[in-house]
């Protein structure tokens, strides 16, 4: 679909809402984005199977927006099919920035936006696990996370090995299995979790040198907390990540960050498990030259 299909969904689900201006915005690897009339930001999965994570961010972030430090998307706009249009959408109003990379943590402005972050973890990885099962979210255990993982590998060694070549093969595998059979790895507090927390979705004020908002929470889950720490980690260093963990103050432990090495260093397996799923050749292609490369 292009800028004028979009515009005509959207203005025909919401009679009452005027499109004037559409353009793209960003594109993950489910959903695209679009910015409209300069102010809203609508969102379409690109495939049913994507759903029901958009579901999950319709469900919890009402009530996360209450007890976090900064902004999430509130979802003026809820569509979930009809005769007008038989897929799920959603918009919001616009949070300021834009993607926080790299170039922006300059000296002057590292130590606050390290401790942003903190405070956004700290209260995320707070929030009461009791009130989940009312919002959409399972709860888990470090057992369950152990048993997803466990299930995760099979599907690696079943879908992803075969297609390395017999050392890198090797090298990913023991990867895994170090990690698997290591009961230190599965000792942690499960918390709930943005569980995509890397730089495309910390959108950051230039002229201000502030974080605004955290966006994209289609993988919101509870897992280990170190999970949260690997975007930091891949994008922005080992010494940003441990700034912003010597300012958390959720449940962490020595080895947090050697674990969000490890989510990092598989990243690229659900990228080709991905690609697999959906026929898309670059994703296995871009994935498997990253596994070759650990």
């Amino acid at each position: 679909m292009d800028a004028d299909s979009y515009r005509h969904v959207i203005q025909a689900c919401f009679p009452r809402f005027s499109v004037h201006t559409i353009s793209f915005l960003a594109e993950g690897w489910g959903s695209s984005a679009w910015e409209v009339n300069g102010d809203y930001v609508f969102r379409f999965p690109k495939y049913t199977e994507i759903n029901p994570g958009l579901l999950k961010e319709i469900g919890v972030l009402p009530a996360l927006a209450e007890g976090l430090p900064l902004r999430v998307p509130h979802f003026e706009f809820v569509w979930r099919g009809g005769s007008a249009y038989d897929g799920l959408f959603v918009g919001y109003r616009k949070i300021p920035g834009i993607p926080l990379t790299p170039a922006h943590l300059s000296a002057p402005v590292v130590r606050g936006l390290a401790s942003q972050l903190a405070e956004f973890l700290t209260a995320l990885h707070r929030f009461p696990r009791r009130r989940l099962a009312g919002l959409g979210i399972p709860d888990a255990s470090a057992d369950d996370w152990r048993r997803r993982y466990t299930a995760l590998y099979e599907s690696v060694r079943a879908r992803i090995l075969p297609l390395l070549e017999p050392h890198k093969r090797r090298n990913l595998a023991a990867i895994w299995e170090r990690f698997l059979r290591d009961d230190a790895n599965f000792c942690f507090t499960p918390v709930l979790l943005h569980a995509d927390l890397s730089s495309e979705h910390i959108l950051f004020d230039a002229e201000h040198a502030c974080i605004t908002g955290i966006v994209d929470w289609e993988d919101i889950t509870v897992g280990d907390p170190a999970l949260d720490f690997t975007g930091l980690l891949c994008d922005y260093g080992r010494g940003f990540a441990a700034r912003v963990l010597t300012a958390y103050q959720g449940p962490a432990d020595a080895a947090i960050l050697s674990r969000a090495r490890f989510y990092g260093a598989i990243a690229s397996c659900h990228e080709v498990l991905f690609g697999l799923d959906f026929g898309l050749e670059q994703h296995v292609t871009h994935a498997l030259d990253n596994l070759r490369a650990l």
